[in-house]
């Protein structure tokens, strides 16, 4: 059993210089409690990879392999996950919309034995979903699935609903990881229009009492992550994925404040580097 302790050591200086905060993850062994787990195993195991300015993620749940995007250029960031992409097993890609800095790395990972590759249908509308759709076309063991709100074992897609028309970043592939008493809420860069339309949708697909942990949209611009959606969802832990002295400044004070009004505590790529989340 686990118990994990979150120790909170915040500063928050002049609101015009960027805020720097740190919080450090106490993991203790204990006999009673169950929770999540900070640590560099990778079964069973979620990790938000530090690819810079972008957004990556890694689920490993015993044989099973999710990338969730890929972010701009993810090679050097990928050196130390090699074992993750075994040949003896198969990865499935999801990719929430068609940014650069979500699904840039498409050619490399394609050559990482991807078997699926799932996306919105406007996705096909970037020109990284025409590089995508050129590229199945050509090859035998991977192929493309077009999805919207659904489940695939234990990830819920909650956004889009339907065929989406909304700008691209709100038609961002919205999804909850369940797994083991601990829900990973992730939506690519959906703003605070939809977060907050979806909030009760996301709330109904978790299960009660289990540990939250919300990747916060969009890098943790001050467009998404409104009070009222982080007061709905009331994660136990936000996490966010920026790259250093970024010119989008993400993530922004705006947002960074609301968190330490609400005592939510967070976790950064900028002061930690890859973060990885036992399952």
């Amino acid at each position: 059993m686990l118990i994990v302790s979150l120790i909170k050591n915040l500063l928050l200086t002049n609101k015009s210089v960027l805020f720097t905060t740190s919080i450090f993850i106490l993991i203790m062994f204990f006999s009673n409690l169950e929770n999540i787990r900070m640590n560099i195993s990778e079964t069973n195991s979620y990790v938000q990879v530090d690819v810079g300015q972008g957004d990556m993620a890694l689920i490993n749940i015993g044989d099973e392999k999710i990338v969730i995007d890929t972010g701009k250029d993810p090679i050097t960031a990928l050196s130390k996950y090699q074992k993750f992409f075994s040949r003896r097993t198969t990865s499935k890609l999801f990719l929430t919309h068609g940014d650069e800095d979500h699904a840039g790395g498409i050619s490399y990972l394609l050559k990482k034995n991807v078997s699926d590759v799932f996306t919105t249908t406007q996705f096909n509308d970037s020109e990284i979903g025409k590089f995508l759709q050129d590229y199945i076309s050509e090859s035998p063991t991977t192929k493309q699935n077009l999805v919207q709100k659904s489940e695939y074992k234990y990830i819920s897609i909650i956004w889009p609903e339907d065929d989406c028309y909304l700008d691209n970043n709100d038609c961002s592939l919205g999804m909850i990881i369940n797994y083991n008493k601990t829900s990973i809420i992730t939506l690519g860069d959906l703003s605070s229009n939809i977060e907050d339309k979806i909030a009760n949708l996301i709330l109904a697909k978790i299960p009660k009492n289990n540990f939250k942990i919300l990747k916060l949209s969009h890098h943790g611009s001050k467009n998404s992550s409104s009070e009222k959606f982080l007061r709905s969802i009331s994660p136990n832990l936000c996490i966010v994925s920026a790259g250093l002295n970024n010119i989008y400044k993400h993530p922004s004070d705006q947002v960074l404040e609301r968190l330490i009004k609400l005592e939510i505590p967070f976790i950064t790529t900028v002061n930690s580097g890859d973060i990885k989340i036992m399952l």
